[in-house]
């Protein structure tokens, strides 16, 4: 029997170009399948996406209040972490480089054992 709940995930408030490119980056390193994405509401969206080896879907989904949470079925707890973890990982990087590319700074990324590694420099 399943279950299906909300799990949290430590982002607030997103820049929403930048939230769907952390989503893109993460579909494709947990290799998803069966992809859809749709716009809810102004600044809302939902990504529905199935991993293999699971025979649930999964949901991400960012509320136009700013809310991300991913629903999922509770028996996929380990892979649901794993999807938290990436999210927020690429979510930071993103918004990190887009600040201090904002801010003058020439930014480079690097990933290395699933971790992501930014280089910036001040271009002055």
């Amino acid at each position: 029997m399943s279950h299906y709940a909300l799990f949290r995930v430590k982002i607030r408030n997103p820049n929403v170009q930048l939230f769907r490119q952390a989503v893109n980056a993460t579909l494709q390193k947990l290799k998803a399948r069966n992809v859809t994405i749709s716009q809810i509401g102004e600044k809302g969206l939902k990504c529905t996406f199935n991993i293999l080896g699971c025979f649930r879907p999964f949901d991400i989904i960012l509320t136009n209040d700013g809310e991300v949470s991913i629903r999922a079925d509770v028996m996929y707890r380990e892979v649901i972490n794993n999807i938290q973890q990436l999210l927020v990982q690429n979510y930071t990087a993103l918004a990190l480089k887009h600040a201090l590319t904002q801010l003058g700074y020439q930014t480079q990324t690097q990933e290395v054992k699933e971790k992501i590694y930014l280089h910036a420099v001040r271009g002055w």
